[in-house]
């Protein structure tokens, strides 16, 4: 804008309006005081005061002041033709916008420690000149941030973050005032409500397996609480062979696979991602094998005398270990599962026969001894008695060992893989015997 020094007037004249007229004329002259060619424009400003005289004595009173007077003037360089004021057109009068939202604002309901969906609030409408924008109704929650439009933005700003703390049903108005004052307003709720956290009730005991053996499904706890649908999660992965149901939290299965003892964590997420957690061990053991140290074993006895074996324990295996025998023995022989003894006395002779001792642990692993049981007599014709024929029949094995031609362990009766003087001595005590 000019100021005193920038110019100077020719006069400083008095319009005089006679009575019962509205309108006088005048002419002044504004001189620029520099002669410098300026890029920017200067505007004066002409103030003039109306006084109204009434004429009632010699003695003159005034009465009343009106506002400055805005008035148009053109301003030329030294070079530009005079325009005088009479043939300047005057200015149409500038229409006064006042600004205006183009829509209204939906009540705002949010949740504790949960990001919002960014509030965009309407665009305004109108206005004149530069728009400010103001959030007011009380403190803006905790977490969130009102940011006005800029320039570019063809809305009435954004509201968001994440609400830290819960709110009662609060009422804030965004208000637009544009440059002359003319204001709109819009108005709406906000409620923030509180974050509800998910939370087992239970817990869950150490759980150990053994490699190979189903477990007892087990149903893992369920949580309550928290916002929205509850999903679970089982970290780390299981053993291979056993499995779990999200949806039925039941974990069953087989483990096929010995581990060291686990720390597995069981959690519940709600809908806004808050999780619950409990924690437990598991371990799935290795499967221990029963084996037996000794491989094939034989046994031979003579008929009617008393027989006692007691064959051999297997070790390791998982538990407690069973013993089977198959197949069944002659009749006057019994089998003691526990103490794993063959007893009794055979009355007739059988020829070798094999038999299958098995063990078997506590989850079903099985270890097995295969060992022969042979029943010898010296009638070795089968007649029923021992007399000279079958005297004969030994004396032609007499003095043979295992592996040799004329052997025959039929006549090795003291089982020692010679037929020798003492088996011709245990022939003897049988000698003229009914068998």
């Amino acid at each position: 804008n000019a100021v005193a020094g920038d110019f100077t007037l020719s006069s400083n004249p008095v319009l005089i309006i006679a009575v019962g007229a509205t309108v006088s004329t005048g002419t002044v002259t504004i001189t620029a005081v520099d002669d410098e060619v300026r890029s920017d424009d200067k505007t004066v400003t002409i103030s003039a005061t109306t006084t109204v005289t009434r004429v009632r004595s010699p003695v003159y009173t005034s009465q009343g002041v009106t506002p400055p007077l805005a008035v148009s003037l053109t301003i030329r360089d030294d070079g530009d033709p005079l325009v005088a004021m009479d043939d300047v057109e005057p200015e149409p009068p500038v229409e006064n916008k006042v600004p205006d939202f183009t829509d209204a604002v939906d009540f705002q309901r949010y949740q504790q420690g949960t990001p919002i969906t960014p509030l965009i609030f309407p665009e305004v409408q109108s206005g004149d000149g530069e728009l400010t924008y103001t959030l007011g109704g009380g403190a803006i929650p905790a977490g969130l941030t009102y940011t006005p439009p800029s320039d570019e933005d063809a809305h009435g700003g954004v509201l968001s973050g994440t609400p830290t703390e819960v709110q009662a049903q609060t009422t804030y108005t965004l208000t637009v005032t544009d440059r002359d004052g003319d204001a709109a307003s819009v108005s709406f709720y906000i409620v923030i409500i509180a974050d509800r956290m998910p939370s087992f009730s239970d817990t869950v005991a150490a759980q150990s397996y053994v490699q190979n053996r189903e477990i007892d499904a087990i149903t893992l706890p369920q949580a309550t609480g928290g916002d929205g649908t509850l999903t679970y999660a089982l970290t780390p992965d299981l053993p291979e062979g056993l499995s779990f149901n999200t949806e039925t939290r039941v974990l069953s299965g087989t483990p096929t696979e010995a581990i060291d003892e686990t720390t597995y964590t069981w959690t519940a997420s709600d809908g806004d991602g808050d999780e619950a957690t409990l924690r437990f061990a598991l371990a799935v053991s290795e499967d221990l094998m029963p084996s037996f140290a000794d491989t094939v074993i034989a046994h031979r006895y003579l008929v009617k005398t008393e027989v006692e074996i007691t064959l051999p324990e297997a070790t390791g295996g998982d538990g407690v270990l069973a013993y089977i025998l198959l197949p069944y023995l002659p009749e006057e022989l019994s089998f003691d599962h526990e103490t794993r003894m063959i007893s009794g006395a055979l009355l007739q002779a059988i020829g070798e026969t094999e038999y299958t001792l098995s063990a078997l642990d506590a989850d079903g692993d099985v270890a097995s001894l295969v060992f022969t049981l042979e029943g010898l007599t010296p009638d070795f014709d089968g007649n029923g008695f021992v007399n000279f024929a079958d005297f004969a029949l030994f004396v032609v094995r007499y003095g043979t060992r295992e592996g040799e031609e004329r052997w025959n362990s039929r006549y090795d009766l003291n089982s020692n893989g010679v037929i020798d003087y003492d088996d011709f001595l245990i022939f003897s005590q049988h000698y003229d015997t009914e068998i």
